[in-house]
């Protein structure tokens, strides 16, 4: 991460560069290379591994302040405090094993939503440990599946228990969750926005591989690949500003419909005897005619001229 970070920054002459990832690379490490490279950073943080303190504030019912969610973020109540953590790191100069301590701004949200998914979540879970506790001989068949984490297993005695007390230690933080953050001037709403931002950028990998089917790739040769890729790469930028036009047009479209739609319009020449060409259009449903309705194209005529339809599409040429 760190040596892309360095690169976008001095290829792209950024000014303020703000990372934003998921708990994955929340570690004391990883954000103090961050910060040493006069960055800064809006990261999922992890609570329930965060010890008693931050439990206390998350269980205190007082101190914490009232927000309206919205369609984007829906978070009602939160709260901000500090947390330190200490690290060690080697010297990428040196080599040498650097110790130290990081602060961070953690803001704590509580979300309604977050917290039926997340009762949801572990009582799949527990169902399962019930399972494996009434039938311990199914541990064995499935001990690389989910439901383990709820359960004391006695080795030598060969018995499984459901483990109540760690389920209701994990129900504490239902529809809690932590973003750490280093710049104490940043307001809520520009904390959770960056953080929602996250899901924009699960979505395009989604996208690329699956609607654009950057993956699975079927070359080896290395200028096909990166050619390949480099097609995939535009084409992701061609939607993303097309669903930036249409959100300020007001259309709402997923990107299955987006690509569904583009890729299932069709508009055929048809020479007739006189040698005059028509065109005409087949499969433009709903989700079509609003997309070009939103980036200002005329409507195809479903029967046209070649002037018709330069008119529509404004173009010179066909």
């Amino acid at each position: 991460m760190i040596p892309i970070l360095r690169r976008l920054k001095e290829e792209y002459n950024l000014r303020r560069v703000i990372v934003t990832t998921d708990r994955g690379l929340n570690s004391g490490p990883n954000l103090q290379q961050i910060r040493d490279m006069g960055l800064d950073y809006v990261i999922a943080y992890r609570l329930r591994n965060s010890g008693d303190a931050i439990r206390k504030l998350v269980t205190d019912e007082n101190g914490w302040t009232y927000r309206h969610g919205s369609t984007l973020c829906d978070v009602s109540n939160y709260r901000i405090t500090k947390e330190t953590r200490s690290f060690r790191m080697v010297d990428g100069d040196t080599g040498e094993i650097k110790t130290g301590k990081l602060e961070s701004n953690l803001l704590i949200n509580y979300s309604a939503k977050r917290a039926a998914k997340d009762r949801k979540d572990r009582d799949r879970l527990v169902d399962k440990a019930r399972r494996y506790e009434d039938h311990p001989s199914l541990l064995k068949q499935d001990m690389r599946r989910g439901g383990k984490s709820y359960l004391k297993v006695d080795a030598e005695e060969l018995s499984v228990e459901v483990d109540n007390e760690r389920i209701r230690n994990a129900a504490v933080y239902d529809g809690y969750y932590g973003i750490s953050y280093s710049d104490a001037s940043m307001s809520v709403e520009e904390v959770l926005s960056v953080h929602h931002s996250l899901w924009q950028i699960e979505e395009s990998f989604r996208i690329s591989k699956s609607l654009l089917e950057a993956r699975p790739c079927f070359h080896w040769r290395e200028r096909r690949i990166r050619g390949h890729f480099l097609i995939c790469y535009l084409a992701l930028v061609m939607h993303r500003l097309l669903e930036k036009e249409l959100a300020d047009k007001g259309v709402s479209l997923t990107a299955e419909r987006i690509i569904d739609a583009l890729a299932a319009a069709e508009l055929q020449e048809v020479v007739l005897p006189s040698g005059e060409a028509i065109y005409t259009k087949a499969r433009t449903g709903d989700d079509f005619e609003a997309i070009f309705k939103a980036l200002g194209l005329g409507k195809l005529p479903r029967i046209g001229k070649a002037a018709d339809i330069k008119r529509a599409l404004k173009v010179r040429e066909l």
